[in-house]
């Protein structure tokens, strides 16, 4: 396996724009496993999402759930610019808001193969989170709304980002396109947790 934005496979060409889509996708199906747990992934960023045998036509698995809480508990790490870091520095409680925080810039890293604010110190980066600044994403960008959308905690769920996903990519290529494209995803991820 690779990890995403880490492994071999990756360093040598850039993802596809249908290589984003399905990735994308397929961490929002992952991130749904643990809704039904239930409990949140805690530590979404590249390192811990993976690529299977398969290439980068394959699968997507997540690991490292050592930092995995239940909804509503305090978040265990904070790995910047993955992290909602609140005032002071607190780490927040764990809900559909900061996943899809993680989320956001995890779509970001794979879409521009680097890290939101990759430019800046560390510490400068954590210090424009806290004050809620967003990275800049082009808005005619694949997903650059979705990006901005996610950072700012404005879907209900993980799911709810995967059905926007869906729509716009309807919107783009029709019915019928989507329907194939996402027909060969791997239906059974509850697999990543044993």
């Amino acid at each position: 396996m690779f990890t995403i934005g880490h492994g071999a496979s990756s360093a040598l060409k850039p993802i596809s724009r249908d290589g984003l889509i399905l990735r994308t996708s397929r961490i929002c199906r992952n991130l749904q496993v643990f809704y039904r747990v239930p409990r949140l992934h805690g530590d979404l960023r590249p390192p811990n999402i993976f690529l299977t045998a398969r290439g980068d036509e394959g699968d997507i698995q997540l690991g490292d759930f050592d930092c995995a809480v239940e909804k509503g508990s305090q978040l265990l790490a904070s790995s910047e610019p993955f992290c909602k870091v609140l005032q002071n520095y607190e780490l927040p409680e764990g809900s559909a808001i900061t996943e899809q925080f993680s989320l956001g810039s995890c779509i970001y890293t794979i879409r521009f193969q680097r890290i939101p604010w990759h430019d800046l110190a560390p510490p400068t980066r954590v210090q424009k989170i806290i004050n809620g600044e967003l990275p800049e994403s082009p808005s005619n960008a694949l997903f650059g709304d979705l990006m901005s959308r996610c950072w700012v905690g404005d879907f209900e769920s993980v799911y709810s980002v995967e059905q926007e996903i869906i729509r716009l990519l309807q919107n783009k290529r029709g019915l019928q396109a989507v329907g194939t494209m996402l027909s060969s995803m791997n239906a059974d991820l509850i697999s990543t947790l044993k």
